[in-house]
């Protein structure tokens, strides 16, 4: 079987040939490079600088000096502007100049930069470990998720020491299950990250590749920073428990009014009425709730909610008055369902029944010794209304003060039938109490069932 001549290897590769002489003249080209670069011009025997501008400069021009002087072997990116080409160069010497072979990558490069495109649009980083060294590689991106300085050297070995030691072993094993089968794998992990300290969550995405022999080359992949869809994810999550909690105890709750408005009510028109108000008045406190950024409404909020309507124009007839308290859904239903049966018996026998009454309604946080509020205190206080005679019976607004007050707020209910105006005090243990005025957060809450 006869072999090859040189001259017909280098006509039929692929890539784009060059002989350059010491000079720079172009003493040979393929068939490829004319086809690819140069046309239908002659160029053999011409200077290779004058006749590609663009070409033979930046590296590929030390490249060639280098192996013209120094007799170095060197691979370096090259462009060729005219036609918008990208090559990857192979130079060496040879006995008679240089040569030079283009390795046509521009459509490799476009595809790169495309997927480099998608990948930062994603907000995504890219890295690659290679097995025979342990090191790893990244993309600018994929450094700064991974929170390290641009040059630092990084092995996998050190990478696992910021997952964290919950979540290490199950991603250790997704990854290895991947590398032995050669397959891709998915992995979310929380991670340390050394550049501040912050942990955050990330996603993983990898693919195992192997050499030619078969052992493990190495992988690639990408990584994301999910930290907000894990936040969003989570607070969906609490949301989700929360409503079913709140509607469990919402029916519970329309369920005994049921019971009691029909047991205190002696005709179906009061009865009508009255479980109307408290219906209407339920839904107040939910609407504050969910208008609420942290499921909470303001203690203020539902007291202004009932009482506005029976205030005058200078604002002077009722007076409110006390730091901000957020109640959460377990102590901000029966507190305005309470406030609500307040209201209406002011209305009805109390002080908002005539013209002349006044009501001022106060709160403060009791404190412990080391600052943090410990109780929340109430007053609720009617003056200049007709007299005050203690009630034959307990109506279902008295029973709820006296019983749901204490059993889901677990507090402390005193009231005051006097002559010249009906008083109530409560004391409710708070939980979970932040620094006042910290704006959007609760700063105190009735402790609840």
């Amino acid at each position: 079987m006869g072999g090859l001549d040189l001259s017909t290897v280098l006509e039929r590769t692929r890539d784009c040939v060059f002989l350059i002489d010491p000079e720079w003249r172009i003493a040979y080209l393929n068939a490829r490079a004319r086809a690819r670069i140069v046309g239908r011009r002659e160029l053999v025997g011409e200077r290779a600088p004058d006749s590609l501008p663009g070409l033979f400069t930046g590296d590929l021009h030390a490249a060639c000096v280098a192996a013209l002087r120094q007799g170095a072997t060197t691979t370096c990116d090259a462009a060729y502007p005219p036609l918008g080409a990208w090559f990857e160069a192979n130079v060496f010497p040879y006995t008679g100049g240089v040569a030079v072979f283009l390795h046509d990558v521009t459509d490799l490069r476009e595809a790169t930069e495309r997927y480099r495109l998608a990948l930062s649009a994603a907000e995504m980083g890219d890295w690659s470990w290679d097995a025979a060294t342990d090191l790893m590689s990244f993309s600018d991106r994929a450094r700064e998720i991974f929170g390290f300085a641009p040059g630092e050297e990084v092995t996998r070995t050190r990478l696992r020491s910021f997952c964290h030691p919950d979540d290490l072993a199950a991603a250790e094993r997704i990854i290895e299950e991947a590398a032995q089968a050669r397959t891709r794998y998915r992995v979310e992990y929380r991670y340390h990250r050394p550049s501040d300290g912050v942990t955050r969550w990330l996603l993983t995405m990898g693919h195992a590749r192997s050499r030619l022999d078969g052992a493990l080359k190495g992988i690639t992949g990408v990584v994301l920073d999910v930290t907000e869809a894990k936040v969003a994810e989570q607070k969906q999550q609490i949301l989700v428990r929360e409503l079913h909690h709140r509607v469990k105890n919402t029916l519970a709750t329309v369920q005994a009014m049921v019971g009691a408005t029909a047991r205190s009510a002696p005709t179906a028109e009061e009865f009508y009425a009255s479980f109307l108000g408290r219906i209407l008045s339920l839904a107040s406190t939910h609407n504050l709730l969910t208008d609420g950024p942290w499921q909470t409404a303001s203690l203020k909020g539902l007291l202004e909610a009932e009482l506005s309507p029976y205030d005058n124009p200078a604002k002077s007839r009722i007076v409110l008055a006390g730091p901000r308290v957020e109640l959460g859904s377990e102590d901000a239903v029966p507190v305005g369902m309470a406030i609500h049966e307040l209201t209406t018996n002011a209305a009805k026998y109390g002080a908002l029944s005539t013209p002349a009454g006044r009501l001022s309604v106060t709160w403060e946080l009791e404190r412990g010794e080391d600052g943090r509020a410990v109780a929340l205190r109430l007053h609720w206080c009617e003056r200049d209304g007709p007299p005050v005679t203690p009630p034959a019976r307990l109506g279902f607004g008295s029973k709820l003060l006296r019983r749901v007050l204490t059993t889901q707020l677990q507090a402390e209910v005193e009231v005051n039938f006097a002559r010249e105006g009906f008083e109530l005090r409560l004391r409710a243990p708070t939980r979970g109490a932040l620094p006042d005025g910290e704006p959007g957060r609760p700063s105190a809450t009735p402790a609840g069932a």
